[in-house]
């Protein structure tokens, strides 16, 4: 019996395996628990409402089959989801134009990372820790009761203030 779960947990499909098992127990709980969980159109909207987790679960099982690292993955997707909500909000811009854009953006940001790993042979981990830190703090941007502790972000609010709107954040009082 060792011998086979040793077996089992060696190949190449157990954590498939496990995903899938997971899964089903997870979907018959909900099932014995919430009543219409069973219904088809339930089933369907758990990829649905997640399509969008699961296209970026995608790409970062790319870069970790290859032996990579990135952590700037969230903060990118969510500095993309802002300014494409801005886009749309506050501007003329065609739907389609600015998916396009959100998309070079992210293609953007993510070469620039790998150009600088590569260029100067640092570790994705290093270089994609600080890209996260950068892009939540260029979502964050600074309001006027803080730049006493922050005085380099007084340049942004009283010399330019439209930057932030190019990057997507949208303030009348600026």
């Amino acid at each position: 019996m060792k011998h086979y779960l040793n077996q089992l947990v060696a190949s190449q499909y157990f954590s498939f395996v496990v995903t899938v098992l997971l899964f089903v127990i997870l979907y018959a709980a909900g099932i014995m628990t919430y009543k219409g969980f069973m219904r088809p159109q339930v089933f369907l909207n758990l990829f649905i409402d997640n399509a969008a987790l699961i296209i970026v679960t995608v790409g970062i099982t790319f870069t970790l089959l290859i032996g990579g690292i990135d952590l700037s993955v969230g903060a990118v997707l969510a500095l993309c989801c802002m300014v494409l909500a801005y886009l749309l909000e506050f501007t003329t811009v065609p739907v389609g134009l600015a998916i396009l854009i959100i998309l070079l953006m992210g293609i953007g940001f993510g070469a620039l990372q790998g150009y600088i790993i590569t260029k100067f042979d640092l570790q994705p981990f290093i270089i994609t820790l600080a890209g996260m830190f950068f892009w939540f703090r260029v979502m964050k941007p600074p309001n006027r009761t803080s730049t006493a502790t922050r005085p380099i972000m007084s340049f942004f609010i009283t010399v330019s203030p439209s930057w932030w709107n190019i990057i997507g954040y949208y303030n009348t009082q600026l």
